[in-house]
């Protein structure tokens, strides 16, 4: 049970935070969030776990980012079918890391850019905060063939790992079980990059293998993710509670790179997608969307099919989501009507670092990128689209 000193403290936090929201939110959509009110002031004397559980999964918009269980100091949580679930409840210390770190407890993710990104991103045309913007591809013929799109991402993660920029890089594969279903994976070597090459159209954790890179003392770690998982980290870095296990995030996170993300799958519904369309999902190698979803096969066929009739098997979570560029990460990149080449959004000068010197060292090329180019516009319309979409209340009854 909270002591009425520590309610207090927290109301006074959750008032601040709702204040300057209404005062400085541009989203017209995000007023809905008005409604959130009394519900918020209710948790402030729940325990976390219960928060997570009850608030956030119970009502559904739950993302599965994992930062919750990442951050709990004593484990409290365990991920059990995209979500967190209390299993040790004894653990519970009430540090509120887990309802400080989850991205889904937040009015905006405005706020935590303030803390996250630098001066260098000056420039604001509707995606995102940013400094600079390029378009960018690998200059490794086999990166490029395995890759989604221009292969950046892993170029620069093996560019880091190679020059010592990060002693490993958080981010996903596939599991050898089930085919296309995702899992986090702790990458150490460079040649292991290429393994976790091209985008997953279902979910996976990414953030969990950050508590594994904790256990085994990585010093330096990069983190690949989509928007949900790059607030969460960032959330998870500028936590509140002063715990020397929340510090290590703060401290050992060298860079992130957030993918372009307009929704993913749940991966039962992807599976009876393959189904409708005829298509055996271990013959699958590769899945491209791009206004039309691109299916490659091991034969080396290419099936085109109409992207609507996948939308009905969208995560429920995802139409929470408001962030499609991932406007908080050092870089945001994604593949948008470019033709084998990457947008790359740099965002804050640890992003401008890491990629200026894949460049000078011959991982990437680069080409200029003209705010009237039909690849922005589109970048710019899919990001207003998410942003004033009308999602459901910021609460649900259940807290």
């Amino acid at each position: 049970m909270r002591s009425s000193w520590e309610i207090l403290q927290k109301l006074s936090r959750i008032e601040r935070q709702y204040i300057h929201s209404l005062r400085n939110q541009s989203d017209p959509a995000s007023i809905q969030y008005y409604t959130g009110w009394h519900h918020a002031l209710e948790w402030v004397s729940k325990r976390g776990d219960q928060v997570i559980v009850d608030g956030v999964v119970g009502t559904g918009r739950c993302s599965g980012c994992a930062a919750c269980v990442t951050v709990c100091p004593t484990n409290v949580f365990d991920y059990v079918e995209d979500h967190p679930v209390n299993t040790r409840l004894n653990h519970c210390i009430e540090c509120d890391l887990c309802v400080e770190a989850c991205p889904e407890l937040h009015l905006s993710d405005e706020e935590i850019g303030f803390k996250s990104l630098d001066s260098y991103a000056v420039n604001d045309n509707g995606f995102g905060r940013y400094g600079e913007v390029f378009l960018s591809r690998s200059t490794n013929n086999e990166i490029l063939r395995r890759s989604q799109d221009g292969g950046t991402v892993s170029s620069l993660l093996i560019y880091a790992l190679k020059e010592n920029v990060i002693d490993a890089a958080a981010l996903s594969t596939t599991t050898p079980e089930l085919p296309l279903k995702p899992m986090p994976k702790l990458v150490f070597e460079p040649d292991d990059v290429l393994s976790c090459a091209g985008s997953r159209y279902t979910y996976a954790p990414n953030l969990l293998a950050l508590k594994e890179a904790f256990e085994k003392g990585v010093d330096k770690l990069g983190v690949v993710g989509v928007p949900c998982q790059i607030n969460g980290l960032r959330y998870l870095q500028h936590s509140v509670p002063d715990i020397r296990y929340a510090e290590w995030f703060k401290q050992h996170v060298v860079f992130s790179i957030g993918l372009f993300c307009s929704e993913v799958f749940t991966y039962s519904g992807l599976m009876k997608y393959f189904n409708e369309i005829g298509v055996n999902p271990e013959d699958v190698v590769k899945i491209n969307i791009k206004g039309k979803v691109i299916i490659s096969l091991k034969n080396g066929d290419e099936i085109v099919k109409p992207l609507k009739p996948l939308h009905k098997y969208e995560r429920p979570a995802c139409r929470f989501c408001k962030d499609y560029a991932a406007d908080n990460a050092d870089i945001s990149v994604g593949g948008l009507a470019t033709h084998g080449w990457t947008i790359t959004v740099l965002r804050t000068r640890v992003g401008k670092t890491l990629f200026e010197d894949a460049v000078s060292k011959g991982y990437l090329e680069i080409k200029e990128l003209s705010l009237e180019d039909n690849s922005i516009k589109l970048l710019k319309k899919l990001c207003q689209q998410k942003k004033e979409r009308i999602s459901p209340l910021f609460f649900g009854e259940n807290l």
